[in-house]
C-alpha cells in the first residue's frame, strides 16, 4: 500500500479528462 500510488492514479484519471474551458456555443 504506497499513498504515492494513489496520488499518481489520481493524476492519470485527470490526465485522461481532458480540462475545456467553458465557453458559450454559438452555433
Amino acid at each position: 500500500s504506497d499513498p504515492s500510488d494513489g496520488q499518481r492514479r489520481r493524476q492519470q484519471q485527470q490526465q485522461q479528462q481532458p480540462q475545456q474551458p467553458q465557453q458559450p456555443q454559438v452555433l
